[in-house]
């Protein structure tokens, strides 16, 4: 890469960085990504069984005497574990912030996408890795407001709540609803794995950052001293 190129790549980053102007596009660009068919077509393994396992707790819900109460509880369960992971997340964010140094972002920023991006399509390019941490805050933060919504419908829409157990194809709604939540929140929570790597990968380079410029360091002083 020539110095007219590598000046290019930076330019191009530091418009991605101001590219995104609100949040409701941060929050659009987050659920295409989420349901997009490039994510389904590199997690479509765990898709399946993600299904299978949604599939057979529905089926054990469907043999409890108290289906609303232990839906209930399920909701509120995963409503506490989503609050647990979105500050952990946050954290990560500082983290990864903490982890930056001068020399990192600007390898980050001259690196190719193709040099720097693994099997699962996470890349080490600094937007693509800032971008991916308020994605993930945002798939949590929707996640906890489908839970309130979906506890309030529960808690207080008598009429609703009565057409799904006394109508059968309100039982059948109830199923498929509850088949799709629980299918939802395991997917969500399977996004936790990209946040791991991502961080896991940050700390690597920031280390290996360090090494090579100490090394360089120490080459320097050595040529200056000969």
């Amino acid at each position: 890469m020539n110095r007219e190129q590598e000046i290019e790549e930076k330019l191009k980053e530091v418009e991605n960085l101001i590219k995104v102007t609100s949040s409701d596009e941060l929050m659009k660009r987050s659920f295409e990504d989420f349901f997009s068919y490039d994510n389904l077509k590199r997690n479509w393994k765990a898709y399946i069984l993600f299904s299978i396992i949604s599939l057979v707790v529905t089926i054990l819900f469907f043999y409890q005497k108290e289906k609303m109460e232990h839906i209930l509880a399920l909701v509120s369960y995963t409503n506490d574990i989503f609050l647990g992971l979105l500050g952990i997340v946050f954290a990560g964010y500082a983290l990864f912030q903490a982890s930056l140094s001068d020399r990192l972002i600007k390898s980050m920023f001259v690196k190719s996408k193709d040099k720097t991006t693994d099997s699962n399509g996470v890349s080490l390019k600094y937007t693509k890795l800032n971008e991916s941490f308020f994605k993930l805050m945002l798939l949590y933060v929707m996640a906890i407001a489908l839970n309130a919504v979906t506890f309030l419908v529960l808690n207080n829409g008598g009429i609703f709540i009565t057409w799904l157990y006394v109508n059968s194809y309100g039982r059948v709604t109830l199923y498929i609803l509850l088949c799709l939540y629980i299918f939802f929140f395991i997917s969500v929570l399977w996004e936790l794995k990209f946040f791991i790597f991502n961080l896991y990968s940050l700390i690597n380079a920031s280390v290996a950052n360090e090494i090579l410029f100490s090394i360089d360091k120490e080459i320097d002083e050595k040529d200056i001293n000969d």
